[in-house]
């Protein structure tokens, strides 16, 4: 993805933040404090710019997702602990918040954030089949875990936005590939 130069004049998008004048396939959204989009991609090659990660975890007919106090439901997610990676972190998330035992856990690509203090974060971004879920470790932040099919997510989703709606979207096409990363990565969106 092409970034834009720190000119100064970035302040909407903070430094490093995607350029107008090259889209990418993901819309390019707000969320708080910071720019978001997200780029689709396999490779594992640590990013020295992940500090959390995302996980669209799949169990039969839906996503399962954890009701987090002060966000609500959503995919199980967080930051990376000290010498974590983001495989770890993954499966650590995903127990921590719904209770889920993971199998096929899978990188699908990484959303970028530019911070409006002008730093960069990422967030690798995993699919996974869910094999049980629901039992919570007694240290979860977790309110209540729910499998919500993917017509619904927009009714049930924690602040659902266009960029949500293609992740998704291209989290449920990857899932569903029995065939190569690549063909995954053809048409991100």
């Amino acid at each position: 993805m092409q970034t834009r130069p720190d000119d100064g004049a970035s302040s909407r998008f903070g430094r490093g933040a995607p350029t107008a004048s090259r889209s990418p396939a993901f819309p390019i959204v707000r969320w708080a404090d910071r720019t978001v989009t997200f780029e689709p991609g396999s490779e594992t090659a640590h990013d020295p710019h992940d500090a959390a990660v995302v996980v669209f975890a799949r169990h039969d007919d839906g996503l399962v997702l954890a009701n987090i106090p002060g966000r609500g439901w959503t995919v199980p997610s967080g930051r990376m602990e000290d010498g974590e990676t983001p495989e770890h972190a993954a499966r650590r998330e995903s127990y921590e918040e719904i209770g889920a035992e993971l199998t096929g856990l899978r990188l699908i690509g990484r959303f970028r954030m530019w911070l409006d203090d002008g730093s960069e974060m990422a967030a690798p971004a995993f699919v996974a089949r869910v094999r049980r879920y629901g039992n919570l470790p007694p240290h979860s932040e977790s309110a209540g875990v729910q499998v919500v099919r993917p017509a619904d997510l927009p009714a049930v989703y924690y602040q659902w936005d266009p960029l949500l709606e293609g992740a998704f979207r291209y989290a449920e096409k990857c899932s569903a590939l029995t065939a190569s990363d690549a063909e995954c990565d053809e048409d991100a969106n």
